[in-house]
């Protein structure tokens, strides 16, 4: 049976700790930081008791954000301690937040909170790896499976997702390479980019999508791409890749560029050849950044571009020999 907590016991909490308003040309701000656990204890319960009036969510998620600001490590700690056996599972109750609540500042404010506690390199912190492991390993495929599974309706809750994904992915390839080698989640993602999709999806949607490819292969490492092209992923980006819709000023349009002109700056050859090969049935090989891929390709001599190849991904010498560039096997990868 949940419990009806006090509104206005709330609202003191969350002026005593997030500051107040003394008129509408004064703010002030009063940091008061009692002791983080006995707070984070009282918004665990609330939120845990059952349905709670959207002004007590918004405001308790609120100090939440607040309180990781200032003290993420500890947080973080507290948080995940809590799939230990103790029955009140804070963390997941704001991941639900995140992915069901009808509030977009509520949702918002909880894709800060997951950004304060986990968007940051924790390699040089054992602790902070030994969270992520968890977090990873526990809480991210929560997120996995809206994703997954998530109606086309849902465009705050899906943009969000996608959002903390591209920015967890510079940081934590390793996990993210784990997730996108034995799932499906990058396909599915990407399976929302044709404009024929049935049922349809918002455009903000697609751009999210492009975006979080755009990071991928803006990383300096080749696993990504290398993922895009040997699973033929890439057929969803040329779907959407014509004349009518490059030639539009739009933000759909410059992602897409943008896209394309991170694998060239990068030199992902097997991207790069793969576009050479793609582009002159789509009729836009005289738009940049195609013209510029298309000349590349061509400046390069076949045998400098396998060595290129070979080289970024460590491919032994018996298998550089086993064909020509124009075959997809040719590079020797197996099934990830």
């Amino acid at each position: 049976m949940s419990a009806v907590v006090d509104e206005t016991a709330v609202i003191a909490l969350f002026k005593a700790f997030c500051g107040y308003q003394e008129s509408e040309d004064e703010f002030e701000e009063k940091f008061v930081i009692p002791k983080e656990p006995i707070i984070l204890d009282k918004c665990a319960q609330i939120l845990a008791s059952g349905h709670q009036k959207p002004e007590i969510v918004q405001k308790i998620v609120l100090i939440i954000e607040r309180i990781c600001r200032l003290n993420p490590s500890f947080c973080c700690s507290f948080f995940l301690s809590k799939t230990r056996g103790e029955p009140c599972d804070c963390l997941g109750e704001l991941i639900g937040l995140l992915l069901e609540s009808e509030d977009l500042g509520v949702q918002q404010s909880v894709y800060q909170i997951l950004g304060t506690l986990f968007g940051r390199d924790a390699t040089m912190n054992l602790d902070d790896r030994l969270n992520l492991r968890q977090f990873y390993a526990v809480y991210f495929p929560v997120i996995e499976q809206a994703l997954l599974h998530a109606p086309n309706t849902a465009v705050n809750a899906t943009l969000l997702a996608i959002e903390l994904v591209t920015a967890f992915l510079p940081i934590h390839q390793t996990f993210l390479r784990g997730v996108f080698t034995a799932g499906k989640l990058l396909e599915t993602l990407m399976m929302k980019l044709p404009m024929d999709c049935v049922p349809s999806v918002s455009m903000v949607i697609r751009c999210a999508v492009i975006r979080l490819l755009s990071v991928g292969i803006g990383l300096q490492s080749s696993w990504f791409s290398t993922i895009l092209v040997h699973r033929g992923l890439l057929r969803f980006v040329y779907a959407l890749t014509t004349p009518e819709i490059l030639l539009k000023d739009s933000l759909l349009a410059a992602s897409l560029r943008n896209f394309f002109q991170w694998a060239l700056l990068n030199h992902h050859i097997e991207v790069l050849l793969d576009v050479a090969e793609k582009v002159p049935n789509l009729g836009i090989a005289e738009i940049t950044p195609f013209s510029d891929i298309l000349q590349f390709v061509r400046e390069k001599p076949a045998s400098e571009l396998v060595e290129k190849v070979v080289a970024f991904f460590g491919i032994p010498e018996i298998e550089r020999n086993a064909g020509g560039i124009g075959g997809r096997t040719v590079f020797g990868f197996g099934e990830f």
